[in-house]
């Protein structure tokens, strides 16, 4: 079982974009996101104790603390030991939160993990600080989890096997992500990033309305999720193929209508309504390999009004050449640029963020297959991955919502399937309102299969 390079890593230095999440964390509005596994099988707890400890060795910044170190300059330190807690209980324990949703990284470290045990099925629940990683590097590390586990666990061959990883390489996690060039006598790429952190932050977009009044808060993690089959999501590429554009287009496009019906539905629409959605890019390449779980990701804006939602095959051409354009144009380094502008200016960036504008209507976060990107391989059945005696049946979650970005959803592809999570607001929604939202969604991608059957 391969592991980590054993090398000095801290103290850290914060990067820009682990800069830009801590000043926009908040704890009504926690930067932190959920992934949910659920696995058939008896979870053995002492195996999975020492997996935990084996797999955190190996992801340093999940086991980290931000305090003053160089220069009194915050940085990522080393937690001197503290492990994730892991909250064991049976299948109809709810999850509790002591402190709330909220990860105050001065003390915590940015892992939360609870555990639902029944008969014969495991519900995994992970919480994770999003200045800690990313959702690939989360994916990194429940893949490392699950195989060091499984090792540990598997009666026959074959057994989960993982590649080595290098600590040293989170000193450069940033080094792909940022193309600002200090040698630029006039500043012209610095002016031109602070011109885009105008047009996202000046320029604020539609929020999603809450059904009136205002209902109870949603309990934790408070989540809906749908799944279209094996054959739904073959007919979902198929039809985003013939129209000339890809699945994430066909997504992003849907979502768009959703988001205006919905505002429809529970206020006066208006004609100058204009919705935003918010979407992680991964930056990394073949050098992150090796790299541990960490921030390698910035952001794309997608931004339409009202007016422009009313020719489908306009709008989803449009789409596509603009997603097109995020891919090769390297939009996503640009938000990078933007936020490490915005860094070097004492006090801007939470000045900014505080500010009470709309950054996007709704986020969207495609993954793709997670289990492409972990960092081992394992035995299948049946198109499932085998760790050991648990087999991993199905992979959910959501993003995080800051304030006023009031939905956030999650795609990810397993098994053949396509499974959409959603989470609202939880002070402005409730699960039903969520339920609601996720229905008008698929019902909308749902229109799609009609046609093609």
């Amino acid at each position: 079982m391969a592991t980590a390079s054993r090398q000095r890593v801290f103290p850290l230095h914060l990067t820009p974009i682990e800069r830009f999440l801590l000043a926009d964390d908040r704890p009504r509005y926690p930067m932190a996101f959920v992934i949910d596994l659920t696995l058939t099988g008896t979870l053995d707890r002492q195996a999975f104790q020492t997996a935990l400890v084996k797999a955190v060795e190996r992801h340093p910044l999940l086991i980290a603390f931000v305090r003053p170190a160089k220069q009194q300059s915050r940085c990522w330190v080393s937690a001197q030991g503290q492990l994730p807690v892991v909250d064991w209980g049976e299948e109809d324990v709810p999850v509790t939160l002591a402190n709330g949703e909220w990860i105050d990284l001065r003390n915590e470290v940015g892992l939360r993990i609870w555990i639902r045990q029944g008969p014969e099925r495991v519900q995994l629940i992970t919480q994770f600080h999003h200045a800690c990683c990313d959702g690939i590097g989360a994916y990194r590390f429940l893949g490392d989890l699950l195989a060091i586990y499984g090792a540990r666990t598997a009666v026959e061959e074959p057994h989960p096997t993982m590649f080595a990883i290098k600590s040293s390489r989170l000193r450069g996690r940033a080094d792909g992500c940022r193309h600002l060039d200090a040698s630029d006598p006039a500043g012209r790429q610095i002016r031109a990033s602070l011109t885009h952190l105008y047009r996202i932050m000046g320029r604020s977009c539609t929020v999603l309305h809450p059904p009136q009044p205002s209902r109870a808060t949603t309990e934790f993690p408070g989540y809906h999720s749908f799944t279209f089959n094996q054959s739904e999501f073959k007919q979902l590429r198929d039809t985003a193929r013939q129209q000339g554009t890809m699945l994430n287009d066909l997504l992003i496009l849907e979502l768009f209508h959703t988001m205006d019906q919905w505002n429809s539905t529970k206020r006066r629409r208006m004609s100058g309504n204009r919705y935003r959605i918010m979407m992680p890019i991964d930056l990394r390449d073949t050098r992150d390999y090796e790299t541990p779980a960490t921030n390698i990701i910035g952001y794309s804006f997608l931004t339409r009004k009202t007016s422009e939602l009313g020719n489908a095959q306009q709008l989803a051409t449009g789409i596509h050449e603009e997603t097109a354009l995020i891919r090769h144009a390297h939009l996503g380094e640009q938000f990078v640029d933007m936020i490490s502008a915005g860094a070097d200016v004492r006090g801007l960036l939470p000045l900014v963020l505080s500010l009470p504008r709309t950054m996007s209507t709704a986020i969207l976060s495609n993954v793709g297959d997670p289990t492409r990107r972990f960092l081992a391989k394992f035995p299948r059945q049946a198109g499932c991955i085998v760790a050991g005696n648990l087999i991993l049946e199905r992979i959910s979650g959501f993003p995080p919502l800051r304030s006023r970005t009031r939905a956030a959803f999650s795609i990810v592809t397993y098994r053949r399937q396509l499974t959409i999570g959603l989470r609202c607001d939880p002070h402005l929604f409730t699960l039903d309102d969520m339920q609601e939202m996720l229905s008008l969604y698929v019902e909308k991608l749902s229109q799609h299969l009609k046609k093609a059957g």
